[in-house]
């Protein structure tokens, strides 16, 4: 997944520190990332001395991190009590509003993807309306109020009509590119396997025999080893 880019690690402790001229800076504009093309095709991204090619492990991990964050500053920008500007706290990763002492720290919403079994076949979805046409899994945001497991058996039965028991913890995933942490669950059917489609979600979904599964997501996500985890 993203985030597994051993031998490298993710250090979270948080420090107030001069960059250092070789270190490397991520600079977004709109969703977009700021990159250099080198005089051999390559891409790399742009630092504080100079240009380094750009490694596919961590680099990648390390932008979406980048661009969550980016997003919460830019979101923080104003207190949202008084609408005075936010500053940043000294010796945490936190924003403070210096008129009525407001403190906002980064967002991260919980997302659930759960993975449908019913014998030798299992559940995919394609989203309706966005970029993304691959066929992916069942997920969505947690409601207010809601456990982590109750919202993994509505977004099923909203997006699909279907009713779900046996839920299993798969593991957790952070994704940067909607500020949300995914906690992701097998499951297996229960009752009847009609599809009741949500075309609002979803444009299409079906289920799929477990030794033809699609093969079209980067190796990068928690649905990639979900999937590849179930293909026999």
């Amino acid at each position: 997944m993203i985030q597994d880019i051993s031998p490298a690690r993710l250090d979270t402790a948080y420090r107030e520190l001069i960059p250092a001229p070789e270190d490397c800076f991520f600079s977004f504009r709109d969703g977009e990332v700021l990159l250099r093309t080198g005089e051999d095709g390559g891409l790399s991204l742009p630092s504080f001395r100079e240009l380094r090619r750009i490694l596919p492990g961590w680099v990648y991990f390390a932008g979406i991190t980048a661009l969550h964050l980016g997003h919460w500053y830019v979101r923080n920008k104003y207190c949202g009590r008084c609408g005075s500007v936010m500053k940043r706290r000294t010796g945490q990763r936190a924003l403070v509003c210096p008129e009525c002492g407001n403190m906002v720290y980064p967002c991260i919403a919980p997302v659930v993807m759960v993975v449908v079994t019913n014998g030798d076949k299992l559940l995919m979805t394609k989203y309706a309306g966005r970029s993304i046409s691959e066929w992916v899994l069942i997920s969505g945001f947690v409601e207010v109020g809601e456990t982590l497991e109750e919202a993994a058996v509505r977004e099923a039965f909203e997006e699909t009509g279907i009713h779900i028991k046996g839920l299993k913890y798969f593991g957790s995933q952070p994704w940067g590119f909607s500020d949300s942490m995914i906690v992701a669950y097998t499951a297996v059917l229960e009752g009847p396997d009609t599809i009741h489609l949500d075309r609002e979600e979803l444009e299409e979904a079906k289920w799929h025999s477990r030794s033809e599964l699609p093969d079209e997501l980067a190796d990068i996500s928690i649905a990639y080893e979900m999937i590849e985890s179930l293909r026999i």
